[in-house]
């Protein structure tokens, strides 16, 4: 594996059964990755936003206590930081990996804390990042897989989840890490579509599964949280913006009005402020000097989503 592997994870909510579910899936992933390369260092950060009552309403000692027993006797080193603030994920991941302890880390891996790893998913997604070309690799949600396509011979995807993904910390680094215009949704598509743009490639890797805890109604989908109503309409409006799609920006604006919820109308007239201050990202051709070809290679939009879903 060479340099460390530091897994950072985002929470917000209540105390931490999620969490420590993670972390103890994280400890048999490590034990899975030292069967092969028994010096491998291996980190856990953690960033902690609070919750709904507040900032101040981190995870409470006795958790940390178990979480710092769980990783100690996996051998794995904790980065645990209050924010003292709702970065929310984007800005969050991006504080950690300007961490000090960051600065030994060949590989950045990026969780969800409601998710479960298998224990070969680590190894598994690591082992994607020995081709030099590819750029993310992410895992396979389970038991509800997420849409969007992939090639069945290459692996290759048009975006890779946050859910989980894992790339190279210089990749990250150079890219200048999340855009921290996305609060909550979209922040892993924008990623995404940067690496394509910089001439690297987004794996999908059906071998390395994670389960992501998602409750699902009678449609088999999902129900979104007020916040993913509210941010989930933002990040496309931001995403079209940056990729100067006019035409998506006025159909969804449209959209919003016509069928949207009160929420989603928010995220419209929150977008309509950046707008008006001038305090939208910066486009991509701006951002990364690339060209309107480029760009519509890359940045898709179809319908509601960005790619042509599978099902």
């Amino acid at each position: 594996m060479g340099a460390g592997l530091r897994v950072q994870t985002v929470r917000y909510g209540d105390d931490a059964p999620d969490l420590v579910r993670m972390v103890r899936s994280l400890t048999a992933a490590a034990r899975f990755i030292r069967e092969r390369d028994p010096v491998a260092q291996v980190t856990a950060a953690i960033g902690d936003c609070g919750g709904p009552k507040g900032a101040d309403a981190t995870v409470s000692e006795a958790s940390l206590d178990e979480l710092r027993e769980l990783l100690g006797a996996a051998g794995i080193s904790l980065d645990y930081v209050a924010f003292g603030t709702n970065t929310g994920h984007g800005t969050g991941q991006n504080r950690l990996a300007a961490r000090a302890e960051a600065a030994d880390a060949g590989i950045v891996v990026l969780v969800n804390p409601d998710t479960y790893l298998v224990p070969s998913c680590l190894a598994t997604l690591v082992a994607a990042l020995d081709d030099e070309t590819v750029g993310i690799a992410e895992a396979r949600q389970i038991p509800l897989e997420h849409p969007k396509p992939f090639d069945l011979v290459t692996g290759d995807t048009p975006w890779a989840s946050g859910c989980t993904m894992a790339l190279r910390a210089s990749v990250f680094e150079a890219l200048g890490g999340f855009e921290t215009a996305f609060f909550l949704h979209g922040d892993d598509v924008d990623l995404s579509w940067r690496v394509r743009m910089s001439g690297l490639r987004v794996l999908h890797v059906p071998s390395a599964a994670v389960f992501h805890d998602k409750r699902l109604t009678a449609t088999g989908f999902p129900e979104p949280t007020p916040e993913e109503e509210y941010h989930a309409i933002l990040a496309r409006l931001l995403l079209a913006h940056r990729a100067e799609r006019p035409d998506v920006i006025q159909r969804w604006m449209v959209w919003a009005g016509d069928s949207g919820s009160a929420l989603q109308r928010e995220a419209v007239a929150a977008f309509r402020h950046k707008e008006a201050a001038g305090s939208l990202p910066q486009c991509y051709r701006e951002a990364m000097g690339v060209s309107s070809r480029q760009v519509a290679e890359v940045a898709c939009f179809h319908g509601g989503e960005y790619a042509d879903h599978r099902f």
